[in-house]
């Protein structure tokens, strides 16, 4: 069962808590038993991984709980662990391997059996006990399996306990004799342990025992031993060349892109074709406004009226939002963006009554706005400001969403903007009431309307918005709440490759384009969306000159997606695995252009305490599969990278 491994470059990856690893071994297609060793490593607390036949389901007892375990591990005691692997694969020899905590795990395969493991009742030798001993250093326990005579190979468990020292214990068939190399020296460890580490220490059990059913055991230190036996094969292990899933490891594609200009498609919506719009779906990017990158000037103004005084306490936080805007800006431009605020240290009064501008709902009414520079202009120096962001006093209720708008596709923009006694503003955004609603933030209303201002579309179908009483089969519209641009307030705040692809925030080796003239028969590993590391992000084709399909990978975000999004709840998948969708040149914003692709039997799924409508659960997760005009898109394996496979019929 001796396998060579080719070494592949360590990447710092990790699967989720609770996240699991499909693993398929081609030769144990038809459910047979799988032989190799599984290690945990980057490990901090406690925990356990389960293996089992991915479509046989993970063990559980009669009350719902995990019943199994094939390694445990304790970060608090060492951050590698690892132990033997037996289990038994499904029809079509995919393993699964769930982690009750984030772990990195290295799974080798290197034997199968056609026949399984027949159990036997337990057997157990334990030197600890009044009739034995322990096993002195460089001696040998012996220990008969009666079921075992004739050869057959053993299967059990191996522990070795009040050890002082580090040393090993070898296992084998004891008229075989025990396994030696070429210069004498033994080649073979069952069990690694180190007293100063653990004075316990234990491993799986798979040894060959000789013709009479004997197995011995050689330990170099002095230790006690507990060896239980509980399972044997007549026909021994077929070994296989070693098969190693590393999470820990990046893979180039096995599939050849072309240059990423194949996949940028003109933007076709009729408003943009006639002029009307400048919001951008397709390319060439509209860039009047916002460039794609370098460094924006906003101004963040607090603000009150002479029916409702504000409170400089707001101001520490709204600091704590705008620092949030940056990072959002941050990592989805790679770095390309920067904002640079101007914040004013005192609250400004506008000399009229903020009843008298009331709004029920999202606007770009700007007669709130216009009477706001005019008060804020003494004050506040224009010099370059890119937009102005007017901080409402927080108990106010008479902007129930908030106003805004921009130097395009507004009667503001166009008009002129504000002439301030520096320059002209073009830009400006006020929140409303809604942002102090329990799980909304500010800065997630901020950062998409200043999407706007870079031109970027919203990803929602408009008819679904409350004052249109329009019931939408998935709510908010067919990307569901995957995106800042689809609901800021939901439960992913991130932005979808496709977004970044046409702003030029993402590099040409992220993006992996691929032509269906040329094979698309391969596998690719994904770095998930938000990551800050190198490696492919997305995988485009393009179905026609209108429509491409976008693969990318996602993770929750600790830091800007709602926070009751980040665990498991009833009813409630965490975000973890790839995303499949759709992008059409011809729709448009604010009619649902990104529409996402999903196996037919999903449904809507709801997190609590979002405060937002139930998303489509469209993550897929190893074994699950896709299929978009002929191409097959499917989940093999989701470590802290995703792999997928494909095809085309």
């Amino acid at each position: 069962m001796i396998g060579i491994t080719t070494p592949a470059t360590p990447v710092n990856a990790l699967v989720t808590a609770g996240g699991t690893l499909r693993v398929n071994v081609a030769q144990a297609v038809g459910g047979k038993t799988v032989f190799g060793n599984l290690t945990v490593a980057g490990v901090v607390g406690a925990g356990f991984v389960t293996a089992y036949g991915c479509d046989d389901g993970i063990p559980k007892d009669s009350n719902g709980n995990i019943s199994k375990a094939d390694l445990n591990y304790n970060g608090a005691v060492s951050a590698v662990s690892s132990n033997r692997l037996i289990v038994k694969a499904d029809n079509d020899g995919d393993i699964c391997f769930y982690t009750l905590t984030k772990a990195e795990m290295i799974v080798d395969i290197n034997g199968v059996t056609d026949t399984g493991v027949t159990a036997i009742p337990n057997q157990r030798t334990d030197t600890r006990v009044a009739s034995l001993q322990s096993v002195a250093a460089g001696g040998t326990l012996r220990v008969n399996v009666a079921q075992a005579v004739g050869g057959k190979t053993v299967f059990g468990n191996l522990t070795v306990a009040g050890v002082v020292g580090a040393g090993f214990v070898t296992a084998y068939g004891c008229d075989d004799g025990i396994p030696k190399d070429s210069n004498g020296n033994i080649s073979k460890a069952d069990l690694n342990y180190n007293g100063a580490v653990s004075a316990v220490s234990s491993n799986r059990l798979i040894v060959k025992a000789d013709n009479d059913g004997d197995i011995c055991f050689y330990t170099l230190t002095k230790a006690e031993m507990i060896v239980d036996i509980n399972g044997v094969t007549d026909t021994g292990v077929t070994a296989i060349p070693n098969q190693r899933t590393d999470t820990r490891t990046y893979l180039d594609p096995t599939l050849a892109g072309v240059g990423v200009e194949s996949c940028q498609l003109l933007d076709q919506a009729a408003a943009r074709v006639a002029g009307e719009s400048h919001i951008s779906t397709g390319f060439p990017v509209e860039t009047a406004n916002f460039e794609s990158k370098g460094t924006f000037k906003i101004a963040l103004i607090p603000i009150d009226f002479d029916d409702f005084e504000g409170n400089t306490a707001d101001i520490d936080d709204a600091v704590h939002h705008s620092e949030m805007v940056s990072d959002w800006y941050a990592m989805v431009s790679d770095g390309r963006v920067t904002i640079d605020w101007e914040i004013h240290d005192s609250l400004i009064r506008v000399p009229y009554n903020l009843r008298d501008f009331a709004l029920d709902r999202a606007s770009n009414d700007d007669r709130l706005a216009r009477v706001t520079f005019e008060a804020a202009d003494p004050f506040i120096d224009f010099t370059d400001v890119r937009a102005a962001i007017f901080l409402l006093p927080r108990a106010q209720e008479s902007i129930v969403e908030g106003t805004q708008a921009f130097l395009l596709d507004t009667s503001f923009g166009y008009e002129g903007g504000y002439r301030s006694e520096e320059g002209p503003v073009y830009n400006f955004a006020i929140g409303g009431a809604y942002w102090e609603r329990p799980s909304k933030e500010i800065w997630s209303y901020w950062a998409h309307e200043m999407a706007h201002m870079f031109t970027l579309p919203d990803l929602y179908d408009k008819r679904g918005q409350w004052w249109n009483g329009v019931d939408l089969e998935i709510p908010g519209g067919p990307f569901s709440t995957f995106d800042m641009m689809a609901s800021q307030d939901g439960p992913s705040r991130t932005l979808s490759t496709w977004l970044r692809f046409m702003m030029g925030w993402l590099d040409e080796t992220q993006v992996l384009c691929l032509d269906r003239d040329n094979s698309l028969n391969g596998e690719v590993t994904l770095v998930h969306t938000d990551a800050d590391e190198p490696g492919i992000k997305s995988v485009m084709i393009p179905l026609d000159s209108k429509r491409v399909v976008v693969i990318e990978s996602r993770r929750p975000n600790d830091k800007f997606d709602c926070p009751a999004s980040l665990s498991p709840w009833p009813g409630w998948r965490v975000m973890t695995g790839v995303l499949v969708f759709t992008a059409d040149m011809t729709i448009g914003n604010q009619n649902g252009f990104q529409q996402l692709v999903v196996p037919e039997d999903r449904t809507l799924h709801s997190v609590p305490n979002c405060g937002v409508p139930p998303q489509l659960d469209a993550i897929l997760t190893p074994g699950d599969t896709v299929t978009v005009d002929g191409i097959t898109i499917s989940v093999t394996e989701s470590g802290n990278y995703d792999r997928i496979t494909i095809t085309e019929n």
